[in-house]
């Protein structure tokens, strides 16, 4: 049987419903931009508990000569050399850095200068 009780599916779906029925509203006003509807539709599904963040792909560095092969393999996972690895992370840092100063409406600080 489920793991979840009837009741918690029942509010589950009708959370969703609402949340449809709200995003299809936003879609259709035209007081707002593309952006900007898209932006409002992702809160409201958010709200809704359906949108879920994709994690970004995983680095795994090779040692010695398995550049190849490895034990850790799929789709979210890519094999590096550690030099490689190093810059992607640092890049990632200064991305998000960037990010959470528009958000903030400061100045970026990317790590150590």
């Amino acid at each position: 049987h489920d793991a979840l009780p009837i009741w918690k599916k029942k509010r589950a779906v009708r959370a969703l419903t609402k949340a449809k029925k709200k995003a299809e509203a936003i879609a259709e006003s035209s007081e707002m931009g593309g952006r900007s509807k898209q932006r409002a539709i992702e809160s409201v599904l958010k709200r809704a508990g359906k949108v879920t963040k994709k994690p970004r792909k995983q680095t795994v560095v090779a040692k010695g000569g398995r550049a190849g092969s490895s034990a850790k393999t799929g789709s979210r996972v890519k094999i590096v050399d550690s030099r490689s690895r190093a810059d992607r992370l640092r890049g990632h840092k200064k991305a998000d850095a960037k990010k959470a100063a528009k958000k903030k409406g400061g100045r970026p600080s990317a790590g150590r200068r």
